[in-house]
C-alpha cells in the first residue's frame, strides 16, 4: 500500500493498523530469539555432553571425531547399500574392489588396519593450510577499504598478496599434491578438475569479453548509438595497423611456444620445457612492451581517453587485454619456478599446463577480435 520505510508512525488511517501488527510481529520475533539465546546459554552450562552420535545418523560427517582430524577417518570409509559405513584397509580396496565392498558380497573385517592406514585413507596431514581463507578475508577487507578508506584498502591488499604468495610457494613445493588411488570417484566431472576448474573460468572470460564487444557494437554500429554518440572513425585512421599486426604475430608465436611445455611435461624433458616457458614469457612481455609504447604515443598525440568514446573504448578493451597477458605471464612464471624446484613432471603438473595452455588460448581468440575491429574496421 505505498507504505514509506523507517517510520515508527503514519498519519496515514489506514496505515496504522498495518504497522501496529508489524510492532506486534517484531516483539514476538524477539522474544522467540531471546528464548532460543536462553536455551542455548542453559545448555551451555548445565546441559548434559552429548554422545558422539546422538541421532545415530549414518552419514560420514557423525563417523568422526569433533572437531574432525586433519585425516578426517581411520581408513577409507565404504557407505553400503544397507546404509551402513564401514572403514576398510586399503589393500582391502585393492583385493576386493569398491563395488564388492558396497554391496556387502565380502567380509572386510578380516583385513585390519594397521600402520598408516589407521590414520588416514589416501591424505596427509601436511595439506591443511588455512591461506584460502586468510586470502578471502584480505580480499574482502580490500573491497570494503574501497568504500571506507584507502588504508584498509592497502591492508587488504598485502593481507591478500602475501597470503597469496605463501599458497602458491606451498603449490610449488608439491605441498597439496597426491595421486588418488584407481578407487577415488571422481564425481561430477570425469576428466581433471584442474581443467575442469579452467573451463568455468573461461565461461566467466567469456562473459566479460561479450559485455565489452557487446558494448562496441551497440555504440559503433546500432542506429541509436550512433545519435547518442560521435562518428566513430575508422581504426585504420586513429591507430597504426603494422603496430597491431606485430603484436598479433608475437602474440600468437608465444602461444604456439607454449605448446612446447606441454610436449616437454608430456616426454619429461627438461630442456622443451623450459625452451617453451620461456619463450612464451619473451614474447608475453614483447607484446606488453610494444602495447605500452604504443599507448604512450597515443597520449602524446592526444588521443587520451577525453579524446572520444572510440579511444575510451578502445582503452577499456585492450587495457582488460592487457591484464590478461599480464596474468598469463604470472602463471607462465609459477611454472617455470615448479620446473626450477624439479615439481612440473607427472599427471598433475600436465593438468596445470594444459589449464594454463587454454587461458592462454582465451587471450589468443580475444585479441583476434581486438585487432580487427579496432585496427582494421
Amino acid at each position: 500500500m505505498d507504505m514509506p520505510r523507517r517510520y515508527f508512525t503514519y498519519d496515514v488511517p489506514e496505515w496504522i493498523p498495518l504497522n501496529q501488527l508489524s510492532t506486534v510481529g517484531a516483539f514476538i520475533f524477539g522474544t522467540s530469539m531471546a528464548v532460543g539465546l536462553a536455551n542455548f546459554l542453559y545448555s551451555l552450562v548445565k546441559g548434559r555432553v552429548a554422545m558422539p552420535n546422538p541421532w545415530n545418523a549414518w552419514t560420514l560427517e557423525w563417523f568422526t571425531g569433533s572437531p574432525p582430524p586433519k585425516h578426517n577417518f581411520d581408513g577409507v570409509p565404504v557407505v553400503r547399500r544397507d546404509n551402513t559405513v564401514v572403514f576398510v584397509s586399503e589393500e582391502a580396496l585393492s583385493k576386493y574392489g569398491k563395488d564388492a565392498i558396497v554391496n556387502g558380497s565380502v567380509d572386510v573385517s578380516s583385513v585390519p588396519l594397521s600402520g598408516a592406514q589407521a590414520h588416514h585413507s589416501h591424505g596427509a596431514s601436511h595439506h591443511g593450510t588455512i591461506d584460502p581463507l586468510v586470502l578471502a578475508a584480505g580480499l574482502t577487507l580490500t573491497l570494503f577499504g574501497l568504500f571506507v578508506g584507502k588504508i584498509l584498502t592497502y591492508l587488504g591488499a598485502i593481507v591478500f598478496l602475501v597470503s597469496l604468495a605463501r599458497w602458491l610457494w606451498k603449490d610449488v613445493k608439491n605441498m597439496f599434491v597426491e595421486e588418488l588411488p584407481g578407487y577415488v570417484e571422481h564425481w561430477p566431472f570425469p576428466k581433471d578438475k584442474i581443467r575442469s576448474a579452467m573451463w568455468v573460468f573461461i565461461a566467466s572470460e567469456v562473459a566479460t569479453f561479450g559485455s565489452i564487444f557487446s558494448a562496441y557494437f551497440f555504440i559503433r554500429f546500432n542506429p541509436v548509438g550512433k545519435v547518442l554518440t560521435e562518428a566513430w572513425p575508422p581504426g585504420y585512421m586513429v591507430h597504426d595497423v603494422n603496430v597491431g599486426l606485430i603484436n598479433t604475430i608475437i602474440l600468437f608465436t608465444g602461444t604456439m611456444l607454449f605448446t612446447l611445455t606441454y610436449l616437454g611435461v608430456k616426454r619429461d624433458s627438461y630442456m622443451i620445457t623450459l625452451t617453451g616457458l620461456l619463450g612464451t614469457l619473451f614474447m608475453a612481455v614483447f607484446f606488453l612492451t610494444v602495447k605500452y609504447f604504443e599507448w604512450k604515443e597515443l597520449l602524446m598525440e592526444g588521443l587520451g581517453l577525453n579524446a572520444g568514446i572510440h579511444l575510451q573504448a578502445y582503452y577499456v578493451t585492450t587495457g582488460a587485454h592487457a591484464l590478461h597477458v599480464i596474468l598469463g605471464v604470472l602463471a607462465t612464471t609459477y611454472l617455470l619456478v615448479k620446473l626450477f624446484n624439479g615439481n612440473l613432471r607427472g599427471r598433475q603438473a600436465l593438468s596445470e599446463v594444459l589449464a594454463i595452455g587454454i587461458y592462454w588460448g582465451i587471450v589468443e581468440i580475444v585479441w583476434t577480435l581486438v585487432f580487427p575491429l579496432y585496427y582494421l574496421v
